[in-house]
């Protein structure tokens, strides 16, 4: 045991600053120090300039100051501290953008990480090689699976498993998280009390989108025209449950482009759990799933399992066991390099398909079988990234050796940017006609008469105008 004590009167950061609450002309700051003092941000339009400051005079260690009456989809840089002092900031990583209208087709880059929180070397590899593989390319969201801090999801854990770990990310990428069953130990899901919801703001009236869940254990998001979903899969689970009901509401409600839907516990899996044998997997298999694919979700993510795992493009697969057989609605593995990208039709259209991973391996794990759902799998640590840019949506799973371990691509429409000049036009219509025969992501049996040919084509056009 350790024990140090702060006798210089200054306070020390405790949690360096995180993002929470965006809107297009507001965002919250959160960070904590060891001695009680006031809040204060300094806001500028480059690093180190001081545009104004927000104050908040309450003696606090737990600090939350909202920046509001700003520009929608401006860049600021901010510094936080007391009213004597400034104790972090000021730099070119500390900032945060305001958000876009959710009209926006502005690309949005998604992290995802699951069951990572141990502070561990693995944890900090499968970090830096996203990083990596960005570059300047920061994200947007993040997006936590689950089992945040090891063992108990205790305060301290939160700080060094999380907050630690992801410090330089979270002064300017916003989290979103959701319930494992680690927070489970500490957290009371059905009265919102516990360390999770002290370190997390987290929308409750439907004020970042979506219709009011009234907890913070459960909620949607919505992001340009993506609607995030964030489900509490360690709650009761039941057709009449509160969360099933507002979750059937909440997607009658939402008119997004894409729809992403993230929970801890995986309705497939075949690794460290057996979604055949977990009840509270099954449960969001026979309950859940079923709502999702009605509402034309498009992505669901989940971990708890530790490894990685992903379906094909899926539909109707509610028994168990789980069988493949009918459901896999497109036998390809969803790569434009490979077998051709997942097509769907723009917004939300019921049973066109979902594609499900699961991404618990945040800090390392393998699979122990072979789901029939499942047309990839890895082991290892590693996180996962999804870039969605007005109709096309890529994933990739990047381990922590830097490696892709998988990716594929869902493209939703019938023609978009696809020779990536910034425009559709008449050059993306003569790049699928160039690529048709070679080509079996860009063309496709659209009519549906058994063949791809040029009749096919002339579907493109007609759509097209």
């Amino acid at each position: 045991l350790s024990i140090v004590v702060n006798t210089t009167g200054i306070p020390v950061l405790v949690r360096t600053p995180y993002l929470q609450s965006p809107t297009q002309t507001s965002m919250t700051i959160h960070w904590r120090t060891d001695l009680p003092c006031e809040s204060r941000v300094v806001v500028g339009d480059a690093p180190g300039v001081s545009t104004f400051e927000v104050v908040n005079s309450e003696l606090v260690t737990d600090h939350k100051v909202t920046i509001a009456s700003l520009q929608p989809n401006t860049r600021y840089f901010y510094s936080v501290g007391t009213v004597d002092v400034l104790l972090d900031g000021g730099d070119e990583q500390t900032f945060f953008d305001t958000a876009l209208p959710n009209t926006s087709n502005a690309q949005c880059t998604i992290w995802v990480t699951g069951d990572a929180g141990r502070n561990s070397p693995l944890q900090h590899q499968s970090r830096d090689a996203m990083l990596a593989l960005l570059g300047a390319d920061t994200p947007d969201i993040m997006l936590d699976l689950g089992d945040i801090a090891y063992v108990y999801c205790a305060s301290g854990e939160l700080t060094d498993n999380l907050f630690g770990v992801y410090d330089q990310i979270l002064r300017h990428t916003v989290i979103l998280p959701t319930l494992g069953n680690h927070e489970a130990q500490n957290n009371n899901v059905n009265t919102g009390i516990g360390p999770y919801f002290d370190a997390f703001e987290l929308p409750t009236n439907g004020e970042h989108g979506g219709e009011p869940s009234g907890t913070e254990s459960y909620f949607s998001y919505d992001y340009n025209k993506v609607h995030f979903i964030s489900l509490a899969s360690i709650a009761e689970v039941t057709s009449i449950s509160p969360m099933v009901q507002w979750l059937e509401a909440d997607l009658q409600s939402t008119n997004a482009d894409w729809v992403i839907v993230f929970f801890h516990h995986p309705p497939y899996s075949a690794g460290s759990h057996n979604s055949d044998t977990n009840a509270d997997m099954i449960a969001m298999r026979e309950i859940v799933v079923p709502i999702l694919e009605t509402y034309g979700v498009d992505v669901v993510l989940a971990g708890h399992s530790h490894g990685y795992e992903r379906s094909y493009l899926i539909d109707g697969a509610y028994d168990t066991p789980t069988t493949a057989s009918g459901h896999i609605l497109d036998t390809g593995n969803g790569m434009p390099e490979g077998d051709g990208m997942y097509r769907k039709n723009l917004g939300m259209h019921p049973h066109e398909g979902t594609v499900y991973v699961v991404a618990g391996h945040g800090s390392g794990g393998s699979v122990n079988g072979i789901h029939p759902l499942m047309v990839a799998q890895s082991n290892g640590a590693g996180s996962c990234v999804l870039k969605i840019n007005g109709a096309t949506l890529d994933f990739y799973s990047v381990l922590a050796t830097g490696e892709i371990a998988d990716s594929f691509q869902i493209f939703k429409g019938p023609l978009s940017d696809l020779n990536g000049d910034g425009v559709v036009n008449i050059q993306d219509l003569l790049a699928v006609i160039g690529a048709w025969g070679s080509c079996s992501a860009c063309i496709e049996d659209i009519n549906t008469d058994g063949t791809v040919d040029v009749s096919d084509i002339l579907l493109l056009i007609t759509d097209w105008g």
